[in-house]
């Protein structure tokens, strides 16, 4: 049942972004409004209780480059609740356009769609253009982790850091595994997640060797901080 419920929230509430985009004479903030409703809907509807920890180590007022593990779509919702306030914006396969309504609504939205065959000069010249103005989460294992397990990180978000200057924050997502299983797609059961916001990475090493042995770190840190929230 719950898996419907999730369905009907975002089909309604892409559909409300779309005829209100179309009606409204100026766009203002109104995505980032339907966006956290869906997500508080969406949370609601399947018990899922967010703690976040670490607000205190970001300013709103400043622009970053979010990066988090990734498990399953719950990860969304949950990243927007933990980080409830304007002009943050997603990056997301360019094919989920497809998707009726979905699709129409994320076209027309602030958040950035991969191009896989031109990633480099595609996603990161765009991403660039909107930490200007907003922030980015980016889910540096590429695709959702298929066992829970929190998979390599690819250079992407790292790389955009350098070429924009501005600082990554790593974020730790503890616990949903448990609420929607890798193996019962259709499953999902009420629980808590612990969403952890850690100190931003003021500067990252620009060669090759050692860019990677930080990213490695970082992940490291990430796994860490997972497995020590984790509640079962």
């Amino acid at each position: 049942m719950k898996i419907f419920l999730i369905a009907f929230f975002t089909t309604f509430r892409a559909i409300k972004v779309v005829l209100r985009g179309i009606i409204s004479k100026h766009k203002g903030n109104y995505f980032y409004e339907e966006m956290r409703r869906w997500a508080n809907e969406l949370l609601r509807s399947t018990k899922t209780e967010v703690i976040t920890k670490g607000q205190e180590n970001i300013n709103i007022n400043e622009q970053y480059i979010y990066i988090s593990n990734h498990t399953n779509l719950l990860d969304i919702p949950i990243l927007i609740k933990a980080l409830a306030y304007d002009n943050i914006n997603f990056m997301y396969r360019e094919s989920l356009q497809k998707v009726p309504m979905l699709g129409f609504a994320l076209k027309h939205s602030p958040f950035i769609p991969i191009v896989r065959e031109n990633i480099k000069k595609t996603n990161l010249e765009r991403a660039n253009n909107i930490l200007r103005s907003g922030s980015v989460i980016i889910f540096p294992e590429g695709t959702r982790s298929k066992t829970g397990e929190i998979g390599k990180f690819k250079r992407g978000a790292f790389m955009l850091a350098n070429l924009s200057n501005k600082k990554i924050v790593p974020i730790a997502i503890s616990g949903v595994e448990s609420i929607t299983p890798p193996n019962k797609k259709l499953k999902i059961n009420k629980g808590k997640v612990i969403v952890v916001i850690c100190p931003p990475i003021n500067e990252l090493p620009e060669g090759r060797n050692e860019l990677l042995q930080t990213i490695g770190q970082i992940r490291e840190m990430i796994v860490k901080i997972k497995e020590e929230n984790f509640i079962q």
